[in-house]
Order: structure tokens, then sequence, then C-alpha cells
């Protein structure tokens, strides 16, 4: 799982790629970055305008909302993809990736949908910021 900050501006005219997350297919036509739905929609995006480049990131949670449900074991399977995995890769598992004592306590708390609701960060509560 990771975040997606689509730098296409670097990307040469005519370059394309699916993106397998998001169903939908990028391409560099004339500059400007073309984005094409299953459902066969298109639409177009300038370098220049940062509101829309803007709307392009998906969160990591929206990446882990994206495939949990094509998952064998479904939010089992996601923790271990986003939290234990990275910590052994990371060498860090001894205090993060997963729930038992002496760990971290860097804990996300969500509803049903997957929506964030709190956040601790070695125990202490966090304050959420809304957008």
């Amino acid at each position: 799982m990771m975040s997606d900050c689509l730098g296409y501006v670097d990307f040469p005219e005519g370059y394309e790629f699916h993106h397998y997350l998001r169903q939908e297919t990028f391409r560099i036509s004339a500059g400007k970055l073309q984005i094409s739905g299953k459902d066969g929609a298109t639409r177009h995006i300038a370098p220049e305008d940062w509101h829309d480049v803007r709307q392009l990131e998906m969160s990591f949670l929206d990446s882990i909302k994206a495939v949990v449900n094509r998952l064998e074991n479904g939010l089992v399977s996601a923790a271990q993809i986003a939290c234990l995995n990275p910590a052994q890769l990371a060498g860090v598992a001894h205090r993060k990736g997963s729930l038992e004592p002496g760990k971290d306590a860097d804990i996300l708390v969500l509803d049903n949908d997957l929506t964030l609701k709190a956040v601790w960060c070695r125990g202490v509560a966090q304050t959420l910021e809304v957008d």
C-alpha cells in the first residue's frame, strides 16, 4: 500500500499506464493528463491546474479502501500489508507494525466504512485535522 502523488509532468508525450486501484488509464496527450475510466468517461488535466492535480493524489487510507475487499482475509490481510510488512522491511517490527505489549501503540480507529475516527501515536491521542 502507498499513497500516490502523480508527478505526471515528467512523463513523455504518449506515456500511458493503467492504475489498477483507481481502475483508470492515464495517458499524456498534448501536454495534459488524459484520464479514462472503465465507464468510458475521459477527463483532461493540465499540469498548471493545481486544484485538479491535487485531486489525483490517493491517500494511504484510500489505497487500503480500494483493495480491502479484494483480499482473501479483508482487514486482517490489509493490516499485515499496511502495518506489519513495512515494519518488518524497515527493521522496526520489534516496536511497530502490530498491537502487542511493549510496542509503540500507534493505532488508527476506523468505522465500518473505513473512515478515520481517531489516531494514537505512541499511545497518545492525536488531534485530527479535517480538510
